[in-house]
């Protein structure tokens, strides 16, 4: 719960309010990692398609970051 607490502040301001809500409702879905996978992902966005995934996962590690999220189309 602290994590959730520390890290919803900097996802505010490193996100708008639709793309932080998006990202927290995603990584809330499962296990509150501060990362959301592609599975995470398409809890909130269903149409999202693996390789707009892939293009916003700019390390390559199979899970975004709040920055990388916000590349995402519609999220």
């Amino acid at each position: 719960m602290t994590k959730i607490l520390i890290t919803l502040p900097i996802l505010l301001m490193t996100l708008s309010a639709t793309h932080a809500a998006n990202f927290v409702n995603a990584d809330d879905a499962t296990n509150a990692d501060g990362f959301v996978t592609y599975s995470e992902a398409l809890t909130v966005m269903p149409n999202l398609t693996e390789s707009d995934f892939i293009y916003a996962d700019q390390n390559g590690d199979g899970k975004l970051t709040p920055s990388e999220f916000k590349e995402l189309p519609n999220s």
